[in-house]
């Protein structure tokens, strides 16, 4: 219970990085690479404190969370530039589509097979996606290139959250998350180098600092830092299903953030419903063992 209090603080934390990427001018990948930076930059001196309390070279850890680290440095780079060119139900949709891409990357890399209770609810709650799809999402091709780059930012970030399923022996998880978060910003910073001039155009530089500090410390350190906890704690697709409530929080801010003020269609209370089903089908006891 504890681990999945975690996981849930940790997926609200993540759900505001759509309302400060929405508000943000800043490019794609600088925006990519600040929070990445920042966030590892944040939590440098714990990790630091933990490498020496263990007494362990760090090089080997450092290496082993590079691979993690790209995927997400290509979620972060790709989930912003496509849902910029793409519906917001079309983006939502596709990334939310974590739960059926999961299974595979969990028995591929660490040889985790989910169980009857977390397939029942993985297909309750995808039942919900479907729902809300069927009502607000488009097929229109002027978004295929926002759709198709969307599902590809959704295959990285669950490679990336899979992959850390297997880095659960690292001394401790600032360990793990400051060359994670590294890497990623590295990465995301090479892909903006051609537009580096982008932040120059922003209409107020302290506001959008303000927007990158909050992207940094809320979504990234708070919300990725827990779900990577969780996922090292919980089984895979527990974590995975539980993450579709994403939505649901980012839809509640999106209309309560007042230079937003979306409001949702009518299909968002029943999908809402049946992924709220699905999770608690599948985080019941005897699905919800610990490692």
């Amino acid at each position: 219970m504890k681990y999945l209090a975690i996981l849930f603080a940790g997926i609200i934390c993540g759900s505001t990085a759509i309302i400060w990427m929405k508000i943000s001018e800043v490019d794609y990948g600088l925006l990519a690479a600040y929070r990445s930076l920042f966030a590892a930059l944040i939590l440098l001196p714990l990790a630091i404190r933990d490498f020496r309390r263990s007494a362990v070279n760090p090089l080997p850890y450092i290496r082993r969370a590079a691979l993690p680290g790209l995927f997400l440095g290509l979620h972060f780079v790709t989930w912003i530039y496509g849902a910029r060119l793409t519906l917001a139900a079309n983006a939502s949709l596709i990334a939310n589509m974590m739960p059926l891409a999961m299974p595979f990357f969990l028995y591929a890399i660490v040889r985790e097979v989910i169980n009857r209770r977390e397939l029942l609810g993985t297909v309750i709650a995808a039942a919900g996606l479907w729902h809300l799809a069927a009502d607000s999402a488009s097929l229109d091709s002027a978004y295929i290139r926002g759709d198709a780059t969307c599902f590809i930012s959704m295959i990285f970030v669950t490679g990336y959250l899979a992959l850390g399923r297997a880095n659960r022996d690292f001394p401790s998880i600032w360990t793990y998350l400051v060359p994670l978060y590294a890497t990623a910003g590295i990465f995301a910073l090479i892909t903006a180098l051609p537009r580096i001039t982008t932040l120059s155009a922003v209409s107020s530089l302290p506001r959008e600092i303000a927007l990158i500090a909050a992207l940094a410390l809320i979504p990234t350190v708070f919300g990725h830092g827990m779900i990577n906890f969780a996922m090292h704690k919980i089984r895979g697709q527990i974590v995975a299903v539980c993450a579709l409530t994403q939505f649901i929080f980012s839809t509640i801010l999106a209309y309560l953030t007042p230079s937003l003020r979306e409001i949702p269609s009518p299909a968002f209370y029943g999908a809402a419903v049946l992924i709220s089903i699905g999770v608690i089908v599948t985080i019941i006891k005897p699905a919800a063992k610990t490692e």
